[in-house]
């Protein structure tokens, strides 16, 4: 009887071990190693916009540099300049300057020999160096170490 009790007891603290040493508890939700990444979330180089057919998705991340005309405004980033079309409904009351940093989603556009990339969403990317957005100084201490009084 005694034995019978230690075996039952000792399947209980196996089979409950092995119960909650399961993934099924891991925090981690992200892809696996050496999982496919979804490479459309990757951001596209503007210089790239030219070759690629029209109605291909796209992710562009830099700076708009310029407003043109009506809807129309200049992206650049390291590769180089592409033209940007931003209704009003893409911009969804962000404020931006040449200096912001924006992460664009939206679809090339081929007009003939010309393409830009149509906006459907804008969002802040990041802030360069240096940089505290339009109209925020940066703060500067006055009582930390190396101050005089």
């Amino acid at each position: 009887m005694e034995v019978m009790m230690k075996k039952t007891t000792l399947l209980a603290l196996i089979g409950s071990s092995m119960l909650f040493s399961s993934t099924g508890f891991a925090a981690y939700r992200g892809p696996e190693a050496g999982a496919p990444q979804d490479k459309s979330l990757r951001p596209q180089r503007a210089a790239a916009i030219g070759n690629m057919a029209d109605d291909t998705k796209v992710v562009l991340e830099g700076r708009i540099v310029n407003h043109r005309r009506g809807d129309c405004y200049t992206f650049r980033d390291r590769s180089g300049e592409t033209l940007l079309e931003i209704s009003r409904k893409a911009w969804k009351g962000l404020d931006v300057d040449d200096r912001t940093i924006v992460r664009v989603f939206g679809k090339t556009e081929r007009r003939g020999r010309m393409s830009c990339v149509e906006a459907r969403r804008i969002e802040p990317a990041g802030k360069a160096p240096g940089y505290n957005g339009p109209g925020i100084r940066p703060e500067i201490r006055r009582d930390g170490p190396g101050t005089r009084r």
